[in-house]
């Protein structure tokens, strides 16, 4: 009998410690999931069959489905308040090692640090072209602040006045063949704003998707604004008439060039 007491705590102990450690993951994929649902359901990327894999750099996954969001009202006023102006968005993110309680996006150990990558759909040509058509680059880098700076950020407890989003254009390439299409538009910049990496002080809706946050290894300030690598692909599509944006944003070109061409570059339109 006390064999099986102890056996049975024993099981107990290892349940709880597996429940635990998966804990984490669980609470991101059971709430992300309906909810990312609703946002690609009632978003421009209902009527847009475009479709962006999901993969791994090296040993890192990164989040093991597409997430959606949509922004209207404050997207439209941050642009310049033009009427029935919408934002929608794909995005992935380094993802939750095996039952981990952080997603690799917080920690600034892992490949995946930082990293977003996926798609913008803005309803929209005129904001982001010339009638020449030629691309207005600061236009789409005015999309990624907002993201950061209103959407990303305050998530994760980092008020909208203490974001930092500057960056500095290296190349523009245009009629880049790119995702099965011709057309693009390729702009490479590189990017300073606020690492993710914080000390945990209180709750924020964020943690629901990334987990707990991981401290600065190197004992500097939370939210430390660092240099990242950004790439986009710009391109107008008449027929769903919105303008897309593949994007991804990385700890450095290495990790950027091995994201767009093993990951973003599969991205399809058309059919799953």
């Amino acid at each position: 009998m006390k064999k099986l007491r102890i056996l049975f705590a024993a099981v107990l102990l290892a349940a709880g410690a597996f429940f635990w450690h998966g804990f984490y993951p669980l609470r991101s994929y059971l709430v992300m999931f309906p909810v990312s649902t609703y946002y690609r359901l009632t978003g421009l990327f209902r009527d847009i069959p475009l479709s962006i894999p999901g993969g791994r750099i090296g040993e890192e996954a990164f989040y093991p489905f597409a997430l959606y969001f949509n922004a209207k009202e404050s997207f439209a006023s941050f642009m310049g308040g033009e009427e029935g102006l919408e934002l929608s968005i794909i995005y992935y993110f380094g993802g939750f090692a095996r039952r981990g309680k952080s997603a690799a996006y917080f920690n600034p150990a892992a490949a995946t640090f930082s990293v977003f990558y996926g798609a913008y759909a803005v309803n929209d040509k005129s904001l982001f072209f010339t009638p020449d058509g030629r691309l207005l680059p600061e236009q789409v880098g005015k999309v990624a602040r907002f993201d950061q700076q209103y959407l990303v950020m305050p998530a994760i407890g980092l008020s909208p006045s203490r974001v930092v989003f500057d960056y500095r254009i290296i190349s523009l390439t245009e009629d880049v063949f790119y995702a099965g299409e011709s057309g693009w538009h390729r702009v490479d910049a590189h990017i300073l704003t606020n690492s993710p990496a914080h000390h945990y002080r209180s709750p924020q809706p964020g943690y629901l998707q990334y987990g707990l946050p991981v401290s600065p290894a190197d004992g500097s300030e939370d939210f430390q604004p660092q240099e990242f690598y950004g790439r986009v692909y710009c391109r107008y599509f008449p027929e769903y008439k919105v303008t897309i944006v593949l994007y991804l944003m990385a700890k450095d070109k290495e990790t950027a060039e091995q994201i767009d061409r093993m990951i973003l570059a599969g991205a399809r339109f058309g059919k799953e």
